[in-house]
């Protein structure tokens, strides 16, 4: 308010110098009668930077001070430097800046100050403030703007169920899935401390498709997983005597994986035949082969984790799909070697990915590992790094209706909360509007749903969801 009122009174000054000035012309007035919309638009700028500055400001706060949180050694009355609490304030402090600076630091080379302590009960409060440089609003002498936050987490529940449901589609292929096996490693590192551990983590990896292990083959659930052959035609051509090869060819062509195109030129040799040819026939077989991939029922089938021997899931054979998923367990050597056995390849359809998911931590899923619904905390992490591009064809997923898949996505998503399950969302690197609305929409809340525009973002996003679900939680 203080810089209004310093800008009100500069323009007041203007306005009174211009009328002891008779000679003005009409291009000054005007000039001076357009003063205001110019500087109101420039505080308008000025003000948007602010925020969003402030909102980052915020998030970077938020995670050192839940980092600082699930520090096992800043407890309050343990030994060492937390044996006194303005000791533990102290440690605590440095902890939360640390955690805030590194969040923030990519943005406009800003340092932000940073304040905490620690309660006997672990509640940590924190501010955190930083001058923002102003862009339009310095003509008038105000050189920064005061931006600040506060955050105060507590203590909260563990002996979670959590369900990984991660992107491994042909877009995430380089540093993304290098990225995402890092952070989701260190998410389970926060949620399986110990060997003793009362979290129980699965993981569900997807592309078009979702995998299950071949041990599954004559589950009462699943139809059409028996490989067979069938005999076919006899294969004949004729073959030449001669064969002269001719120049080679360059061929360019550009391809497409998960939407993103290309570069698959290839070269080849054409040949010129000649002489008498003889001919030549051998039988053929058609082979048919189950690896894991699973279709979708009809609708409204696909929209519910229950299934049975009635009810079946249709294999899908001769297709290739992501890493298998992993059942419910606490067992953190077996989850990070699924986590690194990942691999970038296929089309994105993000709906099976939730459905199966959502299947892995429910009671009336196929699996029967999970407890029943409200006997325990269940957790969902969706990470997408794009826009659907397959829909479902019923079994299969090689349709191309997005809208439809679209749909299909965000009523899996309300079904899931439907069932008090709690969805954080974590949108990748993403820049199409309509999944990050979807992503959004599919969050339980606001405080659940992540924009992660970089890799350093994306580890930010895990460590912050790990470490909410596992100790504590923002109360303000």
């Amino acid at each position: 308010m203080s810089a209004f009122r310093k800008l009100r009174g500069d323009f007041a000054r203007k306005i009174r110098s211009f009328g002891r000035h008779r000679g003005g012309n009409v291009a000054i007035f005007f000039a001076i009668a357009s003063l205001p919309a110019v500087l109101l638009v420039g505080a308008s700028i000025d003000y948007g930077n602010g925020l969003r500055i402030r909102a980052k400001l915020h998030a970077a706060l938020d995670s050192g001070a839940l980092r600082a949180a699930t520090d096992p050694s800043l407890v309050p009355g343990s030994p060492g430097p937390c044996s006194t609490i303005a000791a533990c304030s102290v440690q605590t402090e440095k902890s939360v800046k640390e955690g805030a600076r590194a969040y923030f630091a990519q943005y406009q080379g800003l340092t932000p100050a940073v304040t905490a302590s620690i309660q006997a009960d672990g509640t940590i409060n924190a501010t955190a403030s930083v001058s923002v440089p102003t862009f339009i609003m310095k003509m008038t002498g105000v050189t920064h703007m005061p931006i600040m936050a506060t955050t105060q987490v507590k203590k909260g529940l563990s002996g979670a169920e959590v369900v990984l449901v991660l992107d491994t589609t042909g877009s995430m292929s380089g540093v993304k899935i290098s990225t995402l096996k890092t952070a989701a490693n260190d998410l389970i590192d926060t949620l399986l401390p110990n060997t003793g551990a009362t979290n129980k983590v699965a993981i569900a990896p997807f592309d078009q498709y979702v995998k299950l292990p071949l041990s599954y083959r004559n589950a009462t659930w699943l139809t059409g997983t028996q490989d067979y052959s069938v005999p076919g035609p006899d294969y004949c051509y004729d073959s030449y005597p001669i064969a002269t090869p001719g120049t080679p060819v360059h061929v360019n062509a550009t391809c497409y994986n998960d939407g993103a195109p290309y570069n698959c030129s290839y070269d080849y040799t054409p040949y010129t035949y000649s002489g008498t040819p003889t001919r030549v026939c051998s039988p053929t077989s058609s082979t048919y082969t189950w690896y894991g991939c699973v279709g979708s029922r009809n609708y409204p089938l696909d929209l519910g984790d229950a299934v049975s021997a009635t009810s079946p899931v249709p294999g899908m054979l001769n297709t290739s799909c992501a890493q298998p998923v992993t059942r419910l367990t606490n067992d953190k050597t077996a989850l990070q070697a699924q986590i690194n056995a990942m691999n970038a390849y296929g089309e994105t359809y993000v709906a099976p990915g939730l459905l199966w998911g959502w299947r892995l931590i429910s009671p009336d899923g196929p699996f029967g590992d999970a407890k029943t619904y409200g006997a325990t905390k269940k957790i969902m992490v969706l990470m997408t790094d794009g826009a659907n591009t397959r829909s479902a064809n019923y079994p299969d997923h090689a349709g191309h209706n997005v809208a439809d898949a679209n749909t299909i996505t965000s009523k899996t998503c309300e079904n899931i909360k439907a069932k008090g399950i709690e969805i954080y969302s974590v949108a990748f690197m993403i820049t199409d509007t309509t999944i990050l609305n979807i992503l959004k929409n599919c969050a339980t809340s606001p405080a659940t749903y992540y924009n992660s525009t970089s890799t350093a973002e994306l580890k930010s996003a895990f460590q912050a969801i790990g470490y909410q679900i596992m100790a504590v939680r923002l109360t303000r």
